[in-house]
């Protein structure tokens, strides 16, 4: 258990964005006119990818209502 758990830990690490994608990611992300077709963005990305906590907190500026930054 405690092997699978230290190799889901490294994958994680391994999926999450690096900067110059990130920087990518959130310009299409900006470009984006409503939140709906934002979270759509974000949720068709995380099966592939993982945000670090300071790239979510830049994305959840970019929403124009509460309401989506919740979800």
């Amino acid at each position: 258990q405690v092997q699978d758990r230290v190799e889901q830990e490294r994958d994680m690490w391994q999926r999450v964005m690096r900067p110059d994608v990130f920087l990518r990611f959130r310009q299409q992300f900006r470009r984006l006119r409503f939140d709906a077709d934002r979270l759509d963005l974000a949720a068709s990305t995380l099966p592939h990818s993982a945000f670090r906590a300071d790239q979510v907190a830049e994305l959840m500026r970019s929403f124009d209502h509460d309401d989506a930054r919740l979800e």
